[in-house]
């Protein structure tokens, strides 16, 4: 017989056709040559099932076809298992939310947090990996509730460059968290002042400071060089003070009255509290 009957495979080491290849020796029922092989054909793209021991097109559930063995197996390390295409990948598919997890040799849709592989992981689109720091370039932060690496982090939280992470609070690192840029930054952003109290940039000086548009930043007191002075009414540190207040070198802020201990004169032309009139005035 030069060929075998339907159904059955021809068993070149037992010479004779079978109706199932043996699985102790590793062969496998090829449907396509009708025989029993070794190792199944790529052309077309058949698998070794070793639940069957055939050549098949698609894995049983639970098992991915690796075309470094050509079988179907449950681990592809050091590959990745994909459920989309149900093989073994070098890289999961660009087109996919799906990222190679080296825990589990899987491409997965959520990395696993801190619980499972401490200190966690994240999902970096740039190279489709669960990392456990974000890239700098491209320039992410990783972001704790949905386990990705985020250009931008969410409402309310700063990227701090230190961790590559999205924080609450920069204060840890004596930064502060602008709002406007997402960032934990040394410096705020134009027109916003850096509030010790709160470590946050903000457009309002809390009570008790003010702000000083000389360094953005909220101060107890305003400075001497250059020389401005605590504008009560609006809490900014300000050059000249509004009609009829007077700046003040020992308090710094701006006063009604010159203080009298020891004495102060108020000097209308420069609005400031002298210790000395300057000719032609007197005190």
């Amino acid at each position: 017989m030069s060929y075998c009957p339907l159904n059955e495979y021809a068993d070149v080491t037992k010479k004779r056709c079978v109706m199932y290849c043996d699985g102790q020796l590793r062969e496998y029922a090829d449907n396509t040559t009708n025989k029993c092989v070794g190792t199944c054909p790529p052309l077309p793209d058949m698998f070794a099932d070793n639940l069957t021991y055939t050549c098949v097109l698609v894995c049983p559930h639970t098992y991915w076809a690796s075309n470094m063995t050509r079988e179907c197996v449950q681990d592809c390390s050091p590959m990745y298992s994909d459920n989309y295409t149900g093989r073994c990948v070098w890289e999961c598919p660009s087109n996919l939310f799906t990222y190679a997890d080296n825990h589990t040799h899987s491409c997965v849709s959520l990395c696993p947090d801190n619980s499972l592989y401490p200190p966690g992981t994240y999902a970096d689109d740039s190279t489709k990996r669960c990392v456990f720091v974000c890239p700098s370039t491209p320039w992410t932060y990783a972001e704790n509730t949905t386990r990705t690496c985020m250009y931008r982090c969410p409402s309310h939280s700063y990227g701090e460059n230190t961790t590559r992470q999205c924080v609450a609070d920069c204060t840890q690192w004596g930064t502060y968290g602008d709002n406007s840029t997402s960032f934990c930054v040394a410096d705020c952003s134009i027109n916003s002042f850096a509030d010790n109290l709160t470590h946050l940039c903000v457009q309002f000086c809390p009570p008790g400071t003010f702000a000083d548009n000389s360094t953005w930043r909220c101060v107890i007191q305003c400075p001497s060089n250059p020389a401005l002075y605590g504008d009560l009414s609006n809490l900014v540190c300000v050059i000249n003070c509004p009609y009829g207040y007077y700046g003040d070198d020992l308090s710094r802020t701006c006063v009604r009255d010159c203080p009298t201990t020891p004495k102060y004169y108020a000097y209308d032309p420069t609005k400031r509290c002298l210790r000395t009139c300057i000719y032609p005035y007197f005190g």
